[in-house]
């Protein structure tokens, strides 16, 4: 009597055709994962730079039409949170005229902008750090 296996599993050719499928399917996908990060991080920024134009604002109407002039320190201007792991935010840049009543400074440029907020209120990107 003779016993006739039936052979189970992938070949060799199949497992490569899988992996190579898989390897440009994340090469497809990777980029668009970095772009929504990027895009969640700038969101957030600009959040938060909509609070400090607020504050600013504020700040300006209660102190004789002046700008709250503070460096990295902007606890004086009353927003909840001021850290960010990719920004500091900022104060006006204190140097007469003011250009810019506050700003996001990022820790890595390549990846996400600096950002100010112009004396109009216009959220800028790209702004030098000052």
């Amino acid at each position: 009597m003779m016993w006739f296996y039936k052979k189970k599993g992938f070949t060799l050719l199949e497992l490569m055709i899988v992996v190579i499928i898989v390897g440009i399917l994340a090469s497809l996908a990777i980029p668009r994962f970095i772009g929504a990060r990027n895009r969640a991080i700038k969101a957030e920024a600009y959040n938060m730079l909509g609070a400090i134009r607020s504050s600013q604002m504020r700040y300006y109407l209660e102190y004789d039409n002046d700008y709250y002039a503070s460096g990295a320190d902007i606890a004086a201007l009353d927003i909840e949170s001021t850290t960010s792991e990719y920004y500091t935010y900022v104060g006006a840049d204190g140097n007469p005229p003011t250009t810019y009543i506050g700003g996001a400074e990022s820790a890595d440029t390549s990846l996400v902008p600096n950002m100010g907020i112009e004396v109009d209120g216009t959220i800028t990107e790209g702004v030098t750090v000052w």
